[in-house]
């Protein structure tokens, strides 16, 4: 897994209550916090069903959204290269800003 202060994996759940999330994160290879997402917050990022990923930027816009299970070709073709992608981005950002 990568690690950075500014990333930070939430999974979300449509449809466990709050006090049940636990119990579904550890029957899957989730390894980040998981909060469920009301309704009209599932309605905001366009949630069908589970399971989805969203890359959600710094500014809060979804960069990505992918549908299905995350494997860890998924990971490693997809999530890992856009997220460090996203990581570059906000670097470059920051030095053009300070500089």
């Amino acid at each position: 897994m990568i690690g950075c202060r500014s990333t930070r994996l939430i999974g979300a759940s449509p449809t466990a209550p709050q006090d049940q999330i636990g119990c579904v994160a550890s029957a899957t290879p989730i390894r980040w916090p998981v909060m469920t997402l009301a309704r009209k917050r599932r309605l905001l990022f366009g949630v069908t069903g589970a399971p989805e990923t969203f890359v959600v930027d710094p500014q809060g816009i979804i960069r990505y959204k992918h549908v299905g299970p995350v494997t860890q070709q998924v990971w490693d073709d997809t999530l890992a290269p856009l997220i460090e992608h996203l990581r570059a981005e906000a670097a470059n950002k920051s030095k053009g800003e300070g500089g």
